[in-house]
């Protein structure tokens, strides 16, 4: 857990937010059904409006937080050693690139079908 005040303070806003906003829709779910209390209404409008005004302030500090320098650890760059590919992604590569799952029979396939049988053509 992280005990950064602005973060904590931006978590605290942001549920009050959203409390202040799940009852605003429900009294606009009540006043849909008939039972409008404008009083109540004004002061959920006023606590909304008052909830996402702090969201707003604590997100600034937040992002002011943020920006402040910090001690960075220089990352090393680490060199990316190539792996001999294997026989299943050597299989799939060649996959992709051809498109067909096999090149077995497949002209003796398409020869004897590709030409219609003299037969079948005088009988029609």
């Amino acid at each position: 857990m992280n005990t950064d005040p602005a973060e904590r303070q931006l978590i605290d806003a942001e549920t009050k937010l959203a409390r202040a906003l799940q009852r605003l829709s429900a009294l606009r779910r009540a006043a849909l059904y008939g039972s409008y209390d404008a009083t109540e209404f004004d002061q959920a409008v006023m606590a909304y409006r008052s909830a996402e005004a702090e969201v707003l302030d604590a997100r600034k500090s937040w992002a002011e937080r943020k920006e402040s320098p910090v001690n960075v650890v220089p990352v090393e760059e680490e060199e990316i050693m190539l792996l001999d590919p294997t026989p299943r992604l050597l299989f799939a590569k060649w996959l992709v690139q051809t498109g067909k799952l096999s090149d077995w029979n497949v002209e003796e396939v398409e020869g004897p079908s590709a030409a219609p049988e003299p037969e079948l053509l005088t009988a029609a």
